[in-house]
């Protein structure tokens, strides 16, 4: 039998070593199809990490980056990995804690054995396919699970260490994504006035103010630093930036758009520490602005809809069955409108700025147990055959599933040209000094960090490339319009390399 017919019960610790040997398991066999995933966000936390390393703390505290992601990375750099590795290495250490911290909160779910299970199992797929990517975003999903495993829990006023982890857990999100404040100081606050009206006011008042103290006492250092850095006070300019290039005047990230030096001579581009001044200021509180922040809000609001309905096409259909449970069940040790309120409190920062599917991958996993416990309530009703059930669970795992295996093929193999051209590049045409492109950031980025030569950015006029100083022009097949004074000179690579020539400036 799907259910088995007796008390619900929370999912055993001993099970969880299954998943997670499979995660491993996973991991080490298909790392070398994945070990050349990078992105231009992975190679400036790496390039912040060896700052670190070199022992250049002014130009490693950054605010635009933040900063626990690169202490981490630093740890197998220093022990000789290379920056790609490393990537791999702490994403793949992100998801094993993820996994664990999933697992906690499945108990307090109380669900049983198999819905456990099923659930479990989903979010090994789930975080094998997230622990792919380069960015911190397992990171934090992984110290917010923890976080909602104190939070949501019914016995959270009676126990002053639930106060005390929870502050623990939310500096820790703060720390590697600036994100982490705002959603924490208005979600914790949220957490503890819906508990206070189910538990003692000053127990809960107690646990807040714990929470708020350990909170204030990881987050403060890092904001000294950076506010002492840039000389005025600060979290970070991670979301002032990408509100200015969603604005109204926005020409799109302008590395793409002209030359742009690196902030410090230790830096690999532009996008180590993107200067706000970089981009068109606006205000969404003047006349015009309001107008456009509505617009921009409803469409990623649409765009937030589509987001869900791709992690699971049943997501929105099971949050409300969910909620609609939750009014007529029996308490549990997880009050149900704090998932609720969790999932739905998550995106509203981003909304107003942009959102992307990896941002929200802690609200992703919570609608794989608020999904849970509606599949359970419906198997557990006695109005479905035996093959109903059956059908339900699959149903219900496979929506679920789709997501991680389309990213999962999506990135099979992906980078690997990247790395045999950079390596090819470097035995036949040896470079040095700066390269500008034309077409291509990315890839062009890629090949400037294997090679590890500066990148100036994508340009079509001559005057930049002077202004600038580049060395080499990289001009890709997707080029519109190379500088005439620029094609007049050597290609360096007569045509061999296909896609690419690299003129020589100097």
């Amino acid at each position: 039998m799907l259910i088995e017919q007796t008390p619900r019960v929370a999912a055993r610790p001993a099970k969880l070593w299954i998943p997670v040997a499979a995660y491993i398991a996973l991991s080490v066999l298909l790392y070398p199809q994945y070990r050349y995933v990078i992105g231009s966000d992975g190679i400036s936390y790496i390039s912040v990490a060896r700052h670190y390393l070199a022992g250049d703390w002014h130009d490693a505290v950054n605010l635009y980056w933040g900063p626990l992601y690169s202490w981490l990375l630093a740890i197998p750099l220093a022990l000789g990995a290379s920056g790609v590795t490393a990537t791999r290495v702490v994403c793949f250490a992100a998801g094993l804690l993820a996994l664990c911290a999933f697992a906690r909160l499945i108990a307090l779910f109380e669900l049983s054995p198999f819905v456990s299970r099923l659930c479990l199992w989903i979010a090994a797929a789930m975080i094998f396919a997230f622990s792919l990517r380069d960015e911190p975003d397992l990171l934090i999903a992984a110290f917010l699970l923890l976080y909602f495993g104190w939070i949501f829990d019914a016995r959270y006023s009676g126990r002053a260490r639930a106060g005390l982890l929870c502050g623990l857990f939310g500096g820790l999100a703060f720390l590697t994504k600036s994100y982490g404040f705002v959603f924490f100081a208005g979600h914790f606050t949220l957490m503890n006035a819906v508990h206070s009206t189910r538990s003692p006011r000053r127990a809960v008042l107690r646990n807040f103010a714990l929470g708020c103290a350990v909170f204030a006492a990881l987050a403060a250092p890092w904001i000294a630093a950076i506010s002492h850095k840039y000389g005025h006070p600060t979290i970070g300019t991670t979301g002032a930036f990408n509100l200015r290039l969603e604005g109204p005047q926005s020409p799109d990230y302008p590395q793409y758009q002209r030359l742009l030096d690196p902030p410090n001579p230790r830096a690999l581009s532009f996008w180590e520490d993107p200067p706000l001044d970089s981009l068109p200021a606006w205000s969404p509180l003047s006349r015009a602005g309001l107008g456009y922040e509505a617009r921009l809000a409803a469409a990623n609001l649409k765009d937030l809809s589509v987001i869900w309905l791709e992690s699971s096409i049943l997501s929105i259909a099971l949050l409300l069955a969910y909620a609609l449970w939750g009014m007529s069940a029996p308490p549990k040790r997880v009050y149900w409108p704090l998932p609720v309120l969790t999932i739905l409190t998550y995106p509203l920062g981003y909304l107003l700025i942009t959102v992307v599917e990896r941002y929200m991958w802690p609200a992703t996993l919570l609608f794989v147990l608020a999904g849970g416990t509606v599949v359970e309530a419906a198997l557990r009703s006695g109005r479905m055959s035996s093959a109903a059930r059956k059908t339900l669970a699959a149903a219900f795992a496979i929506s679920f599933l789709l997501l991680p295996a389309r990213n999962a093929i999506g990135q099979y193999n992906d980078g690997r040209a990247s790395y045999q051209l950079s390596r090819e590049i470097h035995t036949r045409f040896p470079l040095h000094g700066n390269l500008a492109a034309c077409g291509n950031w990315n890839d062009s980025l890629y090949l400037a960090y294997y090679l590890d030569l500066p990148f100036l950015g994508d340009t079509t006029a001559a005057e930049d490339l002077a202004r600038h100083n580049a060395d080499y022009y990289l001009a890709w097949n997707t080029c519109s319009s190379i500088p005439p004074s620029v094609a007049a000179r050597e290609d360096i690579t007569r045509g061999t390399l296909g896609a690419l020539k690299i003129y020589l400036l100097k």
